[in-house]
């Protein structure tokens, strides 16, 4: 007779137990591998956060910086602006000031000139003096005149002189020449 063999169940236990067996530190190591790839990327994770926190408030920081430059270079913009604007006041006055210079040197010129021309005819006929008005008018009424002529001419003078001394200040103050030196 022939006798079958059936398996026992405690071989197919046992090779089940050690086929697990086997098996299972192949899947323990695989998941111990996960768990530390898991950990390193949560450890990578917060670096990045950390990072990222870092960056973003530098961020902040660089704008902040930035903002302020803006508002120092509107402000020195303006400033600009405002010394362009008074200088082009200021040249506009000087421009006026040289031409009133100009009216005035060509005034002092012809009073100049007209001082020239009196004291010239004073060296030539001499001073006027009130004893040669007295003795040499002819009639009350030549007298008057002559008295009146003199009048006018010691007039003229004084504003000559007040004329230059004038020009002479408003030289000054233009720094051409010195107070109280005249031509």
């Amino acid at each position: 007779m022939i006798r079958r063999m059936r398996p026992t169940v405690p071989v197919a236990v046992i090779v089940a137990a050690v086929f697990l067996t086997l098996a299972a530190p192949a899947g323990a190591t695989s998941i111990a591998t996960l768990q530390a790839q898991v950990a390193n990327a949560r450890s990578q994770a917060r670096t990045l956060a950390s990072t990222v926190q870092l960056r973003t408030a530098q961020f902040h920081a660089d704008a902040a910086a930035a903002a302020g430059a803006a508002q120092r270079l509107a402000a020195v913009e303006n400033e600009l602006a405002n010394g362009r604007a008074r200088v082009a006041r200021l040249q506009r006055q000087v421009a006026i000031a040289q031409a009133h210079l100009r009216v005035a040197q060509a005034r002092f010129r012809r009073e100049q000139k007209k001082l020239s021309d009196r004291l010239v005819a004073i060296y030539k006929s001499g001073t006027p003096d009130v004893a040669g008005l007295l003795l040499n008018a002819t009639s009350f009424s030549d007298l008057l005149t002559r008295e009146t002529y003199l009048q006018r001419i010691a007039e003229i003078e004084i504003g000559v002189q007040l004329l230059l001394l004038e020009f002479a200040e408003l030289e000054a103050g233009l720094g051409l020449r010195p107070v109280g030196t005249v031509q």
